[in-house]
């Protein structure tokens, strides 16, 4: 599994983005991963997008891991239940703008979710449910290296 910058095809703008290990992400939110998370780099996907996309809900971070191999995205978002659409939809407008980015066979193997501030819902309920239903991995408030290999 290659690396961000080799899973985006050549004429991407996104490549540009591309920093090593967790350099793309914000201080603020570096301490919502875990140490053990081995990141080979990153890309803020919403700074990235953010001057083609302005009105549009758009996902925070991707990024590659070494151990496993795959391409995550993460979503630092406060967790509670009026978020959980507002969240799907970021996904949602990841998906469509990636398409266009990502080399054939490439894609982003999870999609996670990690609370920036309090959890206002439950990991069982509507909300995870629908969640689930949408490619979405609640982490609660920390991403670890044991959320990539479950």
């Amino acid at each position: 599994m290659p690396g961000l910058g080799e899973s985006f095809v050549e004429n991407s703008e996104l490549i540009a983005s591309v920093k090593r290990g967790r350099n793309a992400i914000n201080r603020s939110h570096n301490n919502l991963l875990d140490n053990d998370l081995r990141i080979l780099d990153s890309l803020n996907l919403d700074e990235a997008t953010r001057q083609r996309y302005p009105q549009d809900h758009r996902w925070d971070y991707l990024v590659s891991s070494s151990n496993p191999q795959i391409l995550i995205g993460i979503e630092p978002h406060s967790a509670i239940s009026k978020e959980v659409k507002v969240v799907i939809q970021k996904r949602r407008n990841a998906l469509r703008f990636l398409s266009d980015h990502l080399r054939n066979g490439q894609f982003i193997s999870k999609w996670f979710w990690v609370a920036s501030g309090r959890v206002g819902f439950s990991n069982s309920g509507k909300d995870a449910r629908l969640l689930h239903k949408n490619g979405i991995i609640f982490a609660g408030r920390r991403l670890t290296r044991r959320h990539l290999t479950k």
